[in-house]
């Protein structure tokens, strides 16, 4: 996957991370679910469809953290305009 597809990928995550955190879950539920009795010849093809999966959660779980790190960071924010006496100041 090329540089500018990744990011496209990237950003429309960021867009809607919670939609792809269920469409993470989603597709590991359906992979997780496959009949015992029917298994693939390809260890080659088991092993591209762990990398994907790994890869959708990894980029889905980020985006999703990304996310709710924003919403927690306006909310302090938020909070801190409402009543300035709970501003907090990071001391090093």
């Amino acid at each position: 996957m090329d540089t500018q597809r990744l990011d496209e990928l990237r950003r429309r995550i960021a867009e809607r991370p919670w939609l792809a955190v269920g469409a993470a879950a989603l597709f590991g539920a359906l992979l997780g679910f496959e009949p015992p009795h029917v298994r693939s010849k390809s260890k080659v093809g088991d092993a591209v469809l762990a990398a994907i999966g790994a890869v959708a959660l990894r980029l889905a779980r980020e985006a999703a953290f990304r996310h709710l790190g924003e919403l927690a960071k306006n909310w302090w924010e938020e909070t801190a305009k409402q009543r300035p006496e709970t501003r907090f100041e990071m001391q090093h």
